[in-house]
């Protein structure tokens, strides 16, 4: 219960953290820039505290916890800081936050057929990642060792880091990021079923360039910022935990590469509801 407690309220600050952090990315004006740079942090921070925890376990099967536990502390007080000192940036982009609210009507972000498309891209581009990562162990248990299944599933990370820092820099609009990375995870999602290291490798690579185009695309509409981005992240987490329960309970069914397939699919089929 304590464990399940912990995982809970974990789950509940990440809940808050994210839409604060891409509503404020949102409102500078090298909102690109820097939220490829956010996405290449928070990938940059999967794939090493899951690398340095695997190495803790060794000595202590306690340590991620521990480590976990410490750098959340100074977070803390880093943030309680910046509360306290606030910059003049900070004050600025509260100021422009506040007068958003005024602007723009909360029913837009439900009703509007962009912001809908949205909403569904980023339910199926978690959830078909989701898919893989808890299918595949089944998958490849006859022909890759947990070396090599380790490998393919952190060249996912690896790939999203790089290609969402490069996207970050392209002089692209979102539209066109949100598009090629739709093209480029479909082939991958494709690409997993005979090779796992590629196939990973491509679908972290669009899906680099569709976390940068999807904050973008929100932070270009007249939508309020707050509201949207948790809805956001919101269809992200939903996506993440839905798609992959669905997908295990087929597989009692239907072939793991039928799945797949059909997940590819899916996937590609997104690219209709991606703005011109």
């Amino acid at each position: 219960m304590i464990f399940v407690s912990a995982r809970f309220i974990e789950g509940a600050a990440c809940g808050a953290f994210f839409p604060a952090a891409y509503s404020r990315l949102a409102l500078y004006t090298k909102r690109a820039r820097y939220m490829g740079e956010f996405s290449f942090l928070i990938n940059a921070g999967l794939a090493s505290g899951v690398a340095v925890t695997g190495y803790l376990v060794h000595t202590n099967i306690k340590s991620g916890i521990i480590l976990f536990s410490i750098l959340t502390f100074l977070t803390i007080i880093f943030a309680v800081y910046h509360f306290i000192v606030p910059s003049r940036t900070i004050g600025k982009i509260e100021l422009q936050k506040k007068v958003s609210k005024k602007e723009y009507s909360k029913s837009h972000i439900f009703t509007s057929k962009d912001t809908r498309g949205i909403w569904i891209i980023s339910f199926i581009l978690a959830g078909s990642s989701g898919v893989l990562v808890s299918l595949y162990p089944e998958y490849g248990i006859d022909t890759l060792s947990k070396t090599e299944l380790g490998i393919s599933i952190s060249l996912l990370y690896v790939s999203t880091m790089i290609s969402s820092l490069l996207a970050s820099y392209m002089d692209t609009g979102y539209a066109k990021l949100i598009k090629r990375g739709i093209m480029i995870a479909t082939v991958g999602i494709v690409v997993t079923i005979y090779s796992s290291t590629l196939g990973f490798f491509i679908i972290g690579t669009g899906s680099g360039l569709m976390l940068v185009g999807l904050p973008i695309a929100i932070a270009s509409m007249k939508v309020e910022k707050g509201i949207a981005m948790g809805v956001y992240n919101t269809c992200i987490y939903a996506g993440l935990a839905l798609m992959p329960l669905m997908a295990g309970a087929l597989a009692k069914s239907v072939e793991i590469k039928t799945i797949f397939l059909m997940t590819a699919i899916l996937f590609g089929l997104t690219i209709f509801l991606s703005k011109d």
